[in-house]
């Protein structure tokens, strides 16, 4: 079994951290292979993001994202860049918050979730937790990894300060996802 994830958005969205995230709970909590690489702008905040993270379980010989198999995109630049690698079989989650219908009709992938992960992080809790809201939506329909795997990686991975307020937002997502 290989998995290629990729992740865009822009900076400060929380890209890079979320597939640091989903690489701990596959690896650490899961033990399976992970490779995580990650590009971004000049600019850290703002400018353009781009994460990858390779799950198997055999040894991973190629780290970057091959035939991508869930790509999330948390804004439409980063949608419009990486939409040309969206397969059929490619999960896709899109935050609609920024990504509307019309922007991935068309699109190759028999899956596509649309989820206001920004919304609902500002109406709920921080716009800083969307992609931790985006996580649990992420686990709900991903078949690999639980719950519980997200919650440890995030009390391992992430400030005991704001492990709390994450662990709400990571709830939140997974039950909206668990809903539809």
């Amino acid at each position: 079994m290989r998995r290629d994830f990729r992740f865009g958005g822009s900076g400060g969205q929380g890209v890079i951290s979320l597939a640091v995230l989903l690489a701990n709970a596959y690896g650490v909590q899961n033990d399976f292979e992970v490779a995580q690489t990650q590009s971004y702008g000049p600019a850290a905040r703002g400018g353009t993001c781009k994460a990858e993270l390779v799950v198997s379980d055999e040894k991973i010989d190629y780290v970057k994202a091959d035939a991508v198999d869930c790509f999330i995109a948390f804004n439409k630049p980063s949608f419009d860049k990486y939409k040309g690698d969206i397969l059929p079989k490619t999960q896709v989650f899109v935050d609609s918050t920024f990504i509307s219908e019309e922007d991935v009709a068309g699109c190759a992938a028999e899956q596509v979730y649309m989820f206001p992960a920004t919304q609902y992080a500002e109406e709920n809790f921080r716009v800083v937790c969307t992609n931790i809201v985006m996580m649990g939506f992420i686990i709900a329909k991903t078949p690999d990894i639980t719950i519980d795997n997200g919650i440890e990686a995030i009390k391992e991975v992430m400030n005991p300060k704001v492990v709390e307020l994450n662990l709400d937002a990571l709830r939140f997502g997974y039950d909206k996802g668990m809903e539809s």
